[in-house]
C-alpha cells in the first residue's frame, strides 16, 4: 500500500508493453490529425495523443516499476545512437516523468549524459511539462548554460543561447 491506495504490481510483460508504446516514433500526418488516430493504429503511426493516453495508467505504477520503465525507455533511446534530431521515445519519456514526478532527476541525468557534440537543438527545450521540481529545474537551467558555453556543437550552442535569452526576457515581462 502506498499513499493510502493499493499500487498494482506490474509484470515484465507490462514493462515491455509500456516501453514499446512509449518508444515508438510519434508521427504527425497532415491527412489524419494525431487526435483522430485510433489507439491500435500502426506503431509507426503512433500519435502524441496515444502516448498521452497512457498517462493515467503510468500514474498507477509503483515507483520501482516506474524506474524500471524509465530505464527501459532510456536504453531504447540511447541504443539508437542518433541525437541530431529528437529520437523516438523522448515524447514517451516526458509523459512518463509527468506521470511519475519522482523521475525528474533521472530525466535531467539522461539529458546530461547525452553526447553534447552530437545533440541537436531539440534537447534544449520541451521539458517544462515534465520538470516541475525546483531542484530539477535548476539542474536543467545549469545544463542549458553549459550547452550555451560549450564549443563542440555550434547548433546546440545557438539553441541554448536562444533559450537563455528567452528565459531572461520572461523574467522581465
Amino acid at each position: 500500500m502506498m499513499a493510502g491506495r493499493l499500487v498494482p504490481a506490474i509484470a515484465s510483460a507490462d514493462i515491455a508493453r509500456f516501453s514499446s508504446a512509449l518508444t515508438f516514433p510519434v508521427r504527425y500526418s497532415f491527412v489524419c490529425p494525431p487526435i483522430v488516430r485510433s489507439r491500435d493504429s500502426s506503431p509507426y503511426q503512433t500519435s502524441m495523443a496515444n502516448v498521452q493516453a497512457l498517462e493515467s495508467e503510468l500514474k498507477q505504477l509503483a515507483q520501482p516499476e516506474a524506474a524500471k520503465l524509465f530505464e527501459a525507455v532510456r536504453a531504447k533511446i540511447v541504443s539508437g545512437d542518433s541525437f541530431d534530431t529528437q529520437p523516438a521515445g523522448v515524447d514517451g519519456m516526458v509523459v512518463l516523468v509527468r506521470a511519475q514526478p519522482s523521475l525528474q532527476g533521472s530525466l535531467v541525468d539522461f539529458l546530461q549524459a547525452l553526447p553534447t557534440s552530437r545533440c541537436g537543438p531539440w534537447v534544449v527545450s520541451g521539458w517544462q511539462g515534465a520538470l516541475k521540481d525546483t531542484d530539477a529545474q535548476a539542474r536543467m537551467a545549469q545544463l542549458v548554460v553549459g550547452w550555451a558555453t560549450q564549443s563542440d556543437n555550434k547548433m546546440l550552442r545557438a539553441a541554448a543561447e536562444h533559450r537563455l535569452v528567452g528565459a531572461e526576457r520572461d523574467l522581465f515581462d
